[in-house]
């Protein structure tokens, strides 16, 4: 109940900022702990997609599910399981902004790079210094 309510706020900010704010683009991100995949959508996360113009920034992209994962969970027996839980939604209006080669899941290698790669490992997880590959979106405004 508690995300639903949350995804509610959510879509309700949005519609006001696109009123106060139609020529700006508009963006919202973090880790909503749940998919936002066409018919994948989970139940309390669909009103992004039914009821805002917002699209995930990789659909934009055309990004293979595969290339959009952000998180690993790893079983009982370390078998890994990606998932991609964290997202950045922009306004479809400006969808043309986007600067798709400065726009990508970035890796966790020391200094920071732009080398994409899970960890293959629930060790090698716990050793990341977050368990949610972090996201960059650059726009030309």
């Amino acid at each position: 109940g508690q995300r639903g309510a949350e995804v509610e706020y959510l879509v309700a900010l949005f519609e006001k900022d696109l009123k106060s704010f139609p020529d700006i683009p508009v963006c919202f991100s973090g880790d909503f702990n749940g998919i936002v995949f066409k018919n994948d959508t989970e139940e309390e996360l669909k009103p992004i997609v039914d009821k805002t113009e917002l699209l995930d920034i990789f659909e934009i992209l055309n990004l293979p599910l595969e290339k959009r994962m952000t998180y690993c969970y790893f079983n009982r027996i370390n078998q890994r399981h990606p998932m991609q839980l964290d997202y950045i939604f922009i306004n479809r209006k400006f969808k043309a902004s986007i600067i798709a080669e400065e726009t990508q899941i970035l890796g966790f290698t020391y200094p920071f790079t732009d080398t994409y790669e899970l960890p293959s490992s629930f060790k090698e997880k716990i050793e990341m210094p977050s368990d949610h590959m972090p996201v960059r979106l650059t726009l030309k405004i």
